[in-house]
């Protein structure tokens, strides 16, 4: 299993975004630098693959990749996700799985920005390494506050979590919402269709 949560949100708050998805990483000690028309900014977290820890706005480049450990409030789900496997593990409450929040480290989690995703969005897509933390993707509903929140804060457009078909429609242009899907890879007019619902500005 390779479940993941797809964040859609504006181009123009994807910097914005992504300094709020700083709050919710623990830091790297190779933080990543956005240089944009404005402003630079520091990005607590570390690229991966050929993505560079230094990152200009008008970067060619169609995605950035990240290798992150994000922070949760543990939950049930989370808890059982950190009980030991193997004998030299660490218990479930020992303090190396927790930030100094009391949050609970899960990672590695697998950030690609697509900074240009279909319908003019960008994409903030979380992948698992594997079947283990895509069931706990599945069922704490922890992680799943935790991305309405960033969606909430962030102006998002609407958010999926993909099961590799179907998939999950939880957010939608400020509210939350309970959808099931066909597959991730629908367009915006296309779940509108599907889910009946309403477009910005319609009574």
């Amino acid at each position: 299993m390779d479940y993941e949560y797809l964040l859609y949100v504006e181009r123009d708050a994807l910097a914005d975004v992504l300094v709020r998805l700083g709050d919710l990483v623990d830091p790297s000690d190779e933080p990543t630098v956005l240089h944009g028309p404005d402003r630079t900014v520091v990005l607590p977290y570390a690229t991966w693959a050929d993505t560079p820890h230094q990152l200009s706005w008008d970067d060619p480049a169609s995605s950035w990749q990240f290798a992150i450990t994000l922070c949760f409030d543990p939950d049930e789900a989370i808890t059982d996700y950190l009980r030991p496997r193997h004998a030299l593990d660490p218990a479930a409450d020992s303090p190396q799985h927790f930030d100094a929040r009391g949050r609970a480290r899960i990672g590695y989690v697998y950030l690609t920005v697509h900074r240009q995703a279909p319908d003019g969005l960008a994409l903030l897509s979380f992948g698992t390494p594997g079947s283990s933390m895509s069931v706990l993707f599945s069922e704490s509903d922890s992680i799943r506050r935790t991305f309405v929140g960033l969606l909430e804060s962030g102006g998002g457009v609407y958010g999926v979590f993909d099961r590799e078909d179907p998939a999950d429609l939880f957010w939608w242009r400020g509210r939350e919402v309970d959808v099931r899907l066909p597959t991730a890879e629908m367009s915006l007019a296309d779940i509108e269709e599907l889910a009946q619902l309403s477009p910005p500005g319609a009574p």
